[in-house]
């Protein structure tokens, strides 16, 4: 019998919930079409830091680009609409 994916209680697991609370800031931001430097200054940290978290959200979201991780945040939040 085929179980269904997911169960009462059960959390959908995604590429996204790999991140951190602090990396998903940052990836809804560059969804949001900010720079490395308006994103660091609204979270009040430098683009430097900015530009290391993005290397380390594209190597778990296993993508190459911006626009790659920004759309993997997009059907990330299409799918837990649908739910």
């Amino acid at each position: 019998m085929v179980q269904p994916a997911e169960t009462k209680g059960e959390s959908v697991k995604t590429p996204l919930s790999k991140l951190s609370p602090r990396q998903m800031e940052i990836l809804e931001l560059v969804h949001a079409d900010l720079t490395n430097d308006e994103i660091g200054k609204r979270l009040q940290c430098s683009a430097c830091t900015v530009a290391s978290s993005l290397r380390l959200i594209y190597a778990r979201l296993e993508v190459r680009t911006r626009a790659g991780a920004a759309v993997k945040w997009e059907r990330h939040h299409r799918r837990m609409r649908l739910i």
